[in-house]
């Protein structure tokens, strides 16, 4: 039983660690720049973002949402590829990317619109993307994911987001933009996977002869 104890504590040990997850994205709700309520700001400036094309904050009775997904305040990325928003990142030394999120909405009289969302890294490649439809709500939010099809590690990105609907539609709104970024795990040298097979077989063997 000793020996069994042991090798759960070196098996537990052996399983990758990660350190509690940080999200990367900086004024990742679009409330830092307080614009009041009932205002529409275009070309609005906010910390960590390129312009945005409108930042919200709207009152009751509108067609737009009543609120962002967190805090009053949120991001119109406008329906066409020139008229998004974009920030760059850095994942820092043994870290990866787990996970890239956010909230999206539209205007009530439009029921839906379509935007792209890309991830590029420091040489300008694209190393994630998906399009998106967005459905009209006044106090929901819906959550979308962009997909990652490879380990993401440290480095220098630009996550990308941008209207796809086109001229004469509604725009697509955005907020609560979340890039986690978490500890790489850590590999278990060959030599401790030798110790664990050697401990689980004669762990194994003392129990036979037991029995």
């Amino acid at each position: 039983m000793r020996v069994l104890a042991v090798l759960a504590a070196m098996v537990t040990l052996a399983a990758p660690g990660h350190a509690s997850p940080v999200n990367v994205i900086a004024n990742s709700s679009f409330d830092d720049t307080f614009i009041g309520p009932n205002t529409i700001l275009a070309g609005a400036i906010v910390p960590g973002w390129s312009t945005l094309p409108f930042l919200m904050n709207t009152p009751a009775g509108n067609v737009w949402p009543l609120l962002g997904a967190t805090g009053p305040q949120y991001a119109d990325i406008g329906n066409t590829p020139s008229s998004g928003i974009e920030q760059t990142f850095t994942i820092g030394a043994g870290d990866v990317i787990d996970s890239i999120s956010w909230s999206d909405n539209t205007a009530i009289p439009s029921g839906s619109s379509l935007y792209s969302v890309q991830l590029t890294d420091q040489s300008s490649a694209v190393v994630a993307q998906g399009s998106y439809v967005t459905s009209a709500h006044l106090t929901i939010w819906d959550q979308k994911q962009l997909s990652l099809t490879s380990v993401l590690g440290a480095g220098t990105y630009t996550l990308r987001m941008f209207g796809t609907t086109g001229v004469g539609t509604a725009d697509s709104l955005v907020d609560d933009v979340v890039v986690l970024a978490d500890a790489a795990p850590v590999p278990l040298p060959a030599s401790a996977f030798l110790l664990l097979s050697a401990l689980g077989l004669g762990a194994l063997g003392a129990r036979a002869r037991r029995v």
